[in-house]
């Protein structure tokens, strides 16, 4: 499959998996109550931890083996189902002490038949790792499309009738079963040699790296509902993900579209300081552009956004997604600080900055768990505050492009976008309306002030993003 092909077959998986799923679980939040959602998000902090060490990082190792022999990927497979057999065992006997841990009886049972999705996942590592590296995103598209819409079927189904946290644990289950045989049916690669401890050697040192550093990654991405679970209600546990996952579709969508053009772009100025910089700024000025309007706006809707979307049982996920918002700005220029690290070959230093990162992430959890979900939330963006600043010291170091100057560039943006969100709060008395008719009138009154205003000043932010979507406009402007 062509580099193109591969792009676009990724970009419709990706579509399907966020945007499909989005909507069934939409559906589903309609008909489950919050507190059987967080029972489920409790569950899976110590499950997706599992599904990581269950991994042991051999679908990267996989792709990364130029030399890559059956024997490898027998190996490979040998070790997923040990991995997953065993750690279904281990979740399954420490179920009891998981439901302590949250003092909620009723997770022992869930726990132990949602432990069951790693042995049903463990056969689909091989597969995946196999088909990412021939770039066969078309048939991993097939079977996504496959199992997420008959799991989803099947938990509404449930859902309608009554079922509760079965509903989401059955539609789980079942996706993850039908996704494994669907890819071994899209498959040829079936195992004719038996494993072997020489590919166990070449394979384990890279996989168990990268295995290690994905499950880091999974315990800090899940530190909040770990937390929130512990010492609070199921109920804020959902409260939280379906914040997290609502800031998260727009915010994660741009990072990863962006960083895919921005890193090779970055590298292509190595040597050229002026046009380094140069390129950084433009990007900086479409991120601004497209980041903190959007998170304005999303501010501004998150009370009607959330009661059409789900219903007003959701609504105390209102002010979490507020000051989500927030964080999901302030984020996004940590990350922009980031690449230019990376593509700097400070690949060092952007891991001692990133443990740093996460060293005060833990402090400021701590310091703030006893005082409330929002309170926690609320030190998320002072953390995330420090590490722009942090970061950008270091790439003031490389480039000249310091905090103050990185504010310089988007301020404007967040003062238009600021001022706005006030203006419309203030002034558009929309009680009585319904929530839809909110979300869409403050979305259209906000969307075109904001987007008249960056015209009217000629921001270049709006250039660059017409330049890359329209490229005929760009001599218009």
């Amino acid at each position: 499959m062509s580099a193109r092909s591969a792009l676009f077959w990724s970009g419709i998986d990706r579509f399907f998996q966020q945007g499909v799923q989005f909507v069934i679980s939409i559906i589903l939040a309609r008909l489950i109550a919050p507190e059987e959602f967080g029972l489920i998000a409790m569950v899976v902090v110590f499950i997706g931890i599992s599904k990581q060490v269950m991994e042991g990082g051999m679908r990267a190792a996989i792709i990364q083996r130029k030399d890559l022999n059956d024997s490898d990927c027998t190996t490979a497979l040998t070790l997923n189902l040990l991995l997953g057999a065993t750690l279904t065992g281990l979740i399954w006997l420490c179920a009891p002490y998981i439901a302590t841990f949250y003092r909620e009886p009723a997770l022992e049972s869930v726990a132990r038949v949602l432990a069951f999705g790693m042995l049903l996942q463990a056969p689909s590592v091989v597969q995946i790792a196999l088909f990412s590296k021939s770039l066969d995103f078309k048939k991993q598209t097939y079977a996504a499309v496959i199992s997420g819409l008959f799991s989803g079927a099947i938990g509404i189904y449930m859902a309608y009738a009554g079922y509760g946290v079965w509903a989401l644990v059955t539609s789980t289950l079942t996706g993850t079963s039908l996704l494994t045989l669907s890819l071994w049916f899209f498959s040829n690669w079936r195992p004719k040699s038996a494993p072997s401890v020489d590919s166990f050697k070449r394979l384990f040192p890279y996989g168990s790296r990268i295995a290690v550093c994905s499950i880091l990654e999974t315990v800090f991405n899940n530190i909040f509902p770990l937390l929130i679970g512990r010492f609070y209600a199921a109920a804020d546990v959902a409260y939280f993900q379906r914040a997290y996952s609502l800031k998260e579709i727009p915010i994660n969508n741009l990072h990863l579209t962006v960083h895919r053009v921005l890193f090779p772009l970055l590298c292509a100025k190595l040597g050229d300081s002026e046009a380094y910089l140069s390129a950084l700024k433009r990007v900086f000025h479409l991120m601004a552009f497209l980041v903190i309007p959007g998170m304005a706006l999303l501010f501004l809707i998150a009370e009607p956004l959330i009661v059409f979307l789900v219903g007003a049982p959701w609504l105390p996920a209102a002010p979490i997604l507020q000051m989500l918002c927030v964080v999901g700005v302030l984020n996004q220029f940590v990350r922009m600080n980031d690449i230019v690290l990376t593509t700097n070959g400070l690949a060092g230093l952007a891991l001692k900055l990133e443990l740093l990162k996460r060293g005060l992430l833990l402090v400021v959890v701590l310091f703030t768990v006893s005082h409330g979900v929002l309170a926690m939330v609320l030190g998320l963006a002072l953390q995330c505050v420090v590490s722009w600043v942090i970061s950008s010291i270091a790439v003031n170091r490389i480039i000249n492009f310091g905090f103050f100057k990185q504010l310089v560039e988007i301020g404007l943006y967040g003062i238009l976008g600021i001022s706005l969100a006030y203006g419309c709060h203030t002034f558009l008395d929309l009680s009585t309306w319904s929530a839809f008719a909110q979300v869409v009138t403050i979305s259209l009154v906000f969307g075109s002030c904001y987007g008249s205003l960056v015209f009217v000043l000629r921001l270049s932010g709006l250039r660059e993003c017409l330049g890359l979507v329209l490229p005929k406009f760009r001599t218009i402007l």
